[in-house]
């Protein structure tokens, strides 16, 4: 899953770079190849959109009091009712659909696919209702405005019909399709996917482990866990201190960096997700403004008569302190990489000291028996049974994997019966093995890099409930 976040973070840095150049310039070339890369970037991963806000910035602050000067395109009378008629006219389909697709009643037939399409279509059209009325009423907000203070007017007709900018834009356009033909090719089920997608930001899904605490509590889970993990306390604080000396500086070179990370912050803790590779793209950010922090503190403390190399060699070593923690963590990972996984350790273990024939049930991350050695039930949880079920429908064995069971009981208020089911099921059950992870190189590392989190060697239990 995170091979797509590494690279669109890599394209995102380059096309950051571009961006100031945009700035620092303004050169017609820049403004292409900051195109083509944002295109790039989104068709590795769609939150890189960001990246075309962060090419409108560069532009802005590129072209300083020109934006304000008077343009020489005007803005129609007819613009803003032509928008509203438009959205008034998108507003009125949907609504006919959402009447359309109740008059089928979906809950009184098996759901067939092209019948999955019409419940999610049905939650997609209310979604483009409600989108529509959102948008209408900040376009007629917009069109006041506009109208009312010819400088914002200004500024906006100068930024839409700059060619340098537009043909920026097209090149993100082009770019993507280049990149992602797949997309137009199989058109009808990328767009079966974003429905869905639209349909789920309305519903009730839940995605065990992941799914979102709202939107302080997603950016409080980044800050406290990925972001810790992955570059340590030290850095996390030097750059939190850095970004307060950007701030607190007002260089319009800083702008550009400053808005994609702060952007990029706010979007993933406002997503219905959150995984802990949502924030890699935050990573050379964080150095980047740790370093800011370093040399600040450098420039304060550090005597003037000390040559530039000195001050290097100097920074360099208290840097390779600060980077000790994430690089044990990667060390670990890497060592861990190489020991035997539980889930292997217990299935064979299985085979060699269960009777065949007998019946189990699996939560998912258990490991892979054979079907025609056992007779196996795998879940992805056991917990969305009660205990009784297992026991009236003469299971011999129920194995359990702390991957599975620790999502439920992290948040043990919203999941109330799952952990019931564990808690009784560890209560009751007899536990006939555990497989832990055998981290001997480290053994007392638990304590700074929860297990749960590297997803390696999950601790694995079995209990005889027959």
């Amino acid at each position: 899953f995170i091979r797509p976040d590494v690279l669109a973070t890599f394209i995102s840095i380059m096309t950051l770079i571009i961006c100031l150049s945009i700035l620092d310039t303004g050169n017609y070339k820049y403004y292409i190849t900051a195109g083509v890369l944002t295109g790039f970037a989104i068709s590795i991963k769609f939150t890189s959109g960001i990246l075309v806000v962060l090419i409108v910035v560069a532009h802005v602050m590129a072209q300083g009091k020109e934006l304000f000067v008077e343009s020489k395109r005007q803005l129609s009378a007819k613009v803003l009712p032509r928008i509203l008629i438009s959205m008034g006219t998108i507003f009125l389909v949907a609504r006919l659909l959402i009447y359309a697709f109740d008059l089928v009643d979906i809950n009184s037939i098996s759901l067939s696919q092209d019948e999955i399409f019409n419940d999610n279509a049905r939650n997609f059209a209310r979604f483009l209702m409600n989108l529509v009325t959102l948008s209408g009423v900040m376009s007629l907000i917009a069109g006041l405005i506009l109208r009312v203070f010819p400088s914002v007017r200004n500024m906006v007709l100068n930024i839409v019909y700059n060619r340098k900018l537009i043909h920026g834009m097209a090149a993100v356009l082009v770019s993507f399709i280049i990149f992602d033909p797949v997309f137009f090719l199989n058109f009808k089920q990328q767009v079966l996917i974003f429905i869905a997608d639209a349909n789920y930001l309305g519903s009730n899904q839940q995605f065990i482990g992941i799914d979102s605490l709202g939107f302080l509590g997603n950016l409080w889970w980044y800050i406290k866990g990925s972001l810790n993990w992955g570059s340590g306390l030290a850095i996390e604080i030097m750059a939190g201190i850095g970004l307060l000396i950007v701030l607190s500086g007002k260089r319009k070179e800083d702008m550009p960096v400053l808005v994609f990370a702060l952007m990029y912050l706010l979007v993933i803790s406002a997503g219905r997700y959150r995984w802990e590779r949502y924030a890699v793209t935050l990573m050379p950010f964080m150095a980047l403004y740790a370093s800011v922090f370093l040399n600040t503190v450098m420039d304060k403390i550090a005597p003037r008569k000390i040559s530039e190399n000195k001050r290097v060699v100097i920074m360099a070593i208290i840097a390779i302190f600060i980077v000790l923690p994430s690089t044990y963590n990667i060390l670990r990972y890497g060592y861990l990489l190489t020991q035997k996984d539980t889930r292997v350790i217990a299935k064979e273990w299985v085979e060699s000291n269960i009777t065949s024939g007998s019946r189990l049930g699996q939560d998912a991350y258990t490991g892979i028996l054979s079907a025609e050695t056992y007779e196996v039930s795998k879940k992805f949880s056991l917990s969305n049974e009660n205990l009784d079920f297992y026991i009236e429908n003469n299971y011999d064995y129920l194995m359990v994997s702390d991957t599975q069971y620790l999502r439920y009981m992290n948040e043990p208020l919203k999941y109330e019966k799952n952990v019931e089911f564990y808690n009784r099921l560890f209560a009751q059950g007899t536990l006939v093995k555990e497989f832990k992870l055998r981290d001997d190189l480290w053994p007392k590392s638990e304590e700074r890099f929860p297990k749960y989190h590297i997803h390696i060697s999950p601790t694995i239990k079995i209990y005889k409930i027959k």
